[in-house]
């Protein structure tokens, strides 16, 4: 496959999950006031935590090849593992990794790989994100975190090739297709080729 895979974000911007409750408290009497000015400082920092978006370390190699397990079959493919564990060991030249890592556990991960092509200068790279945390919004954060990355950068344009199931996600993330190939990545699996202008 393409150094430039970036299937498995399938679905994964859809609705925000709700906020929990705040804890409880062991005083029956403070359980019946109700704060003047909302919750406590406690509970805020519960309800207002988000994930963390930091670059990829060799620690956490075992975890992201976790989430390639838990998205094959339906993204990816598990002959296309080796292909990523060479990714992660920098074995497919230029190219940034991000993980989002939640209280501790990597729940999502994805790149950018980069070429002295000018048709093809920068793209995106083997986006995932854990199945039971898609649908949440992480997969539009790592995307837009690439977007901006490279436009820091000054990349004209960015390609990714993806499958049918997170074409329609990336073309709401300003991706275009412009290529189409029945079972490109093996039965049942189309590729997509994409362009976002940036």
């Amino acid at each position: 496959s393409s150094p430039a895979r970036a299937s498995a974000s399938r679905g994964d911007s859809r609705a925000e999950t709700g906020t929990s409750s705040p804890p409880s408290t062991a005083n029956p009497t403070a359980s019946r006031i109700r704060p003047l000015y909302g919750p406590t400082t406690a509970a805020r920092a519960t309800l207002t935590r988000m994930p963390t978006l930091r670059p990829y370390q060799s620690g956490d190699r075992a975890a992201c090849l976790h989430l390639f397990d838990a998205n094959t079959p339906h993204s990816f493919l598990p002959e296309e593992r080796p292909d990523f564990e060479g990714w992660l060991d920098g074995q497919e030249g230029p190219a940034e990794y991000l993980v989002l890592e939640d209280e501790g556990d990597i729940i999502a991960c994805g790149g950018l790989w980069f070429s002295p092509d000018p048709a093809r200068p920068a793209g995106f790279a083997w986006g995932m994100v854990h199945p039971a945390r898609q649908r949440q919004g992480h997969g539009r954060t790592l995307a837009q975190a690439r977007l901006d990355r490279l436009r820091a950068l000054g990349v004209p344009h960015a390609a990714l090739d993806t499958s049918q199931h997170t074409a329609p996600f990336y073309a709401r993330m300003g991706f275009r297709e412009v290529k189409r190939t029945p079972d490109g990545y093996g039965p049942g699996l189309h590729r997509v080729d994409m362009i976002a202008n940036l």
